[in-house]
């Protein structure tokens, strides 16, 4: 499986929610970046890391299968309060429960699901609110 296409889709996803209480919103943006794994330690709050939790192939007899738990983590400072962290991950899940990704290679996805949204870290500067997704790519 060719894991950018599945970044792709999911990054692109995420930088395209321009409209009204959109990620991305010009007028009111709920977040300042998007990133995959890690981002930079400069990076304002609040923002959004995306990474692979796990990946486990399903054996089948006919096609490859792998199930993907995809994390999100809205890392927030503490002085805005939990609102905000709870604010991006509402917005996360309005885009990708139920929503089937598109990818630009030869795997097909099923529709992404909410898995666990109980986790949450907190330092003495930052809460960080952990969503896990799951989602099957079949090679087609």
């Amino acid at each position: 499986m060719d894991e950018a296409a599945l970044w792709t889709s999911v990054f692109e996803r995420m930088t395209n929610d321009t409209g009204v209480g959109g990620l991305f919103d010009p007028d009111d943006a709920l977040i300042t970046g998007a990133f995959n794994s890690l981002a930079p330690s400069s990076q304002a709050f609040p923002y959004l890391v995306f990474s692979v939790a796990s990946a486990t192939p399903d054996d089948t007899f006919e096609r490859n299968v792998i199930r993907y738990q995809i994390r999100f983590t809205a890392y927030t400072d503490r002085k805005m309060g939990m609102q905000s962290s709870s604010n991006i991950m509402t917005r996360v899940y309005q885009l990708f429960h139920r929503h089937v990704l598109t990818l630009t290679s030869d795997w097909k996805a099923s529709a992404m699901r909410l898995l666990d949204g109980a986790g949450r870290t907190v330092d003495d500067n930052a809460y960080g609110v952990v969503h896990d997704y799951e989602v099957y790519l079949t090679e087609e």
